[in-house]
């Protein structure tokens, strides 16, 4: 398939619902997204590549659930973040500054106040979600 914009690729449907392998391109614009679906999920590898808005993002699946996210988003934040057990372990990096994610919290201490971030992914629905912590009191999600 190739439209009047210039984006051309393929996309799987089964029984009028995308199913299987999608890969769609965009030469001109430089964008690029790659996904596999399977029984209503995202399995696998997905890709997204946008230049003129500095996304350069993959995320890996597992049944629906993300496993893993890599990649720059807007050319000011960088990430690399896995996914144990729904919780993240790893870092993102904005504006320079670095934040490492351990057993899916992250904690800085700044004038007397300790702020906790934790970043998961609900095991039964495959949802992301944060919940926000000041002085060991939740402070939103």
């Amino acid at each position: 398939m190739k439209n009047k914009n210039g984006t051309y690729g393929f996309i799987s449907f089964k029984d009028g619902y995308l199913e299987g392998p999608a890969e769609l391109k965009n030469d001109k614009k430089q964008m690029y997204t790659k996904f596999n679906i399977v029984n209503n999920k995202f399995e696998a590898e997905t890709v997204i590549k946008n230049a003129d808005q500095g996304v350069d993002m993959t995320v890996n699946y597992n049944n629906g659930k993300i496993v893993r996210l890599l990649g720059n988003y807007s050319k000011d934040v960088k990430y690399d973040i896995t996914f144990v057990d729904g919780l993240a372990d790893g870092w993102f990096e904005s504006e320079g500054e670095k934040f490492t994610f351990s057993d899916g919290v992250f904690t800085l201490e700044e004038d007397g106040v300790t702020t906790e971030v934790k970043y998961y992914v609900n095991q039964e629905t495959g949802d992301m979600g944060m919940e926000f912590f000041i002085n060991g009191k939740s402070a939103g999600r």
